[in-house]
């Protein structure tokens, strides 16, 4: 029996000591991410993970356990994201998960002064944050691709850029400017992720990549959609995806594609992975006619006391221009 009163929560040691308490969580949980995903988080969040320790009061041992983990993000947009809240089994049902950790991120986000605080759940649990002042607003659908090897894709996904002044150039990620991405992210999303989009995601990881669609202009051009792809577990992870129409989505998705599919046997046996955004009409269906389908899994997208951001509200960008989303880590 675990005795409650050994619970406490503390800032993380160092990215290493969460590493080690993430990465088996995830692998467990079977959440299909990656180890290197963690240098991203970390990045993005400043490392203001909040760690949950375990000390029986009758242990003659002088260190406390570690025992769960919780990821509140403040974007400087005064919006925040709640990602990995993970307890380990033997504490679950205790107390110390829900009274202690969760709402020890709850006041970190009143501490930063955050106006809206969002997060993604499993269907399973979302009576659970109901209690808790969130509100479901609307429904990632997981959509899969089972093998690389079973995809069939054109050729050509059409040329760089079309005959009118408006078709705008497909670009590698790498070479649009980070401040180029957190503009466009924020529009699509209400999330202003300035840590996130930078070199560390864009550059220096050889597993993340993807594509933007640039309307040239002063200023390097404005990025009017894109796609990231990243490694998870058993393959690749596609995602976020926006852009202004289903054409243009299709054409970023299918380039993702055709450059996975021209990897060859490395990649054949693997699968891919993607959050398509349920409240945008065309989102799923964009997927499927690219030959995905939907794996029948739903997370519910959760906003603290019913406040989503702009974006994110019925009739917003999100719901014309929001096909994927990045993960529910991070929104």
């Amino acid at each position: 029996m675990v005795d409650p009163s050994g619970f406490s929560v503390r800032p993380p040691k160092s990215s290493e000591e969460i590493k080690s308490l993430w990465w088996p969580s995830m692998q467990s949980l079977g959440w299909n991410r990656s180890d290197k995903d963690h240098p991203t988080h970390w990045q993005s969040s400043r490392g203001k993970y909040i760690v949950l320790t375990h000390k029986e009061p009758s242990s003659s041992e002088e260190e406390e356990k570690a025992v769960g983990i919780i990821l509140p993000i403040t974007y400087p947009n005064k919006t925040g994201w709640v990602g990995f809240f993970v307890v380990d089994e033997a504490y679950r049902g205790t107390g110390g998960g829900g009274s202690l950790l969760f709402q020890a991120a709850l006041d970190e986000f009143a501490r930063q002064g955050a106006e809206r605080v969002g997060l993604d759940g499993v269907l399973q649990q979302v009576g659970t944050y109901g209690r808790r002042g969130f509100v479901e607003k609307g429904r990632v659908k997981l959509m899969v691709m089972k093998k690389v090897k079973e995809l069939e894709v054109p050729s050509s996904a059409g040329a760089e850029k079309g005959d009118g002044d408006d078709t705008p150039l497909i670009k590698a990620l790498r070479d649009v400017q980070p401040a180029a991405l957190v503009a466009a992210d924020e529009k699509a999303t209400g999330l202003r992720r300035t840590h996130l989009w930078t070199k560390e995601l864009l550059v220096e990881r050889e597993d993340a990549w993807g594509f933007a669609a640039v309307k040239e202009g002063g200023g390097g051009g404005e990025v009017t959609g894109f796609v990231l792809v990243r490694s998870c577990e058993h393959g690749y992870r596609v995602g976020p995806l926006y852009a202004p129409n289903r054409d243009l989505a299709s054409t970023l998705l299918l380039r993702a594609m055709q450059t996975i599919k021209g990897f060859g046997a490395a990649a054949a046996e693997k699968s891919l992975v993607a959050e398509a955004w349920g409240e945008n009409p065309v989102a799923v269906e964009t997927f499927e006619g690219l030959g995905w389908e939907y794996s029948g899994m739903d997370y519910a997208r959760m906003w603290l006391n019913g406040e989503e951001t702009e974006a994110q509200k019925k009739g917003g960008v999100a719901e014309r221009e929001v096909f994927a989303w990045f993960d529910a880590g991070e929104g």
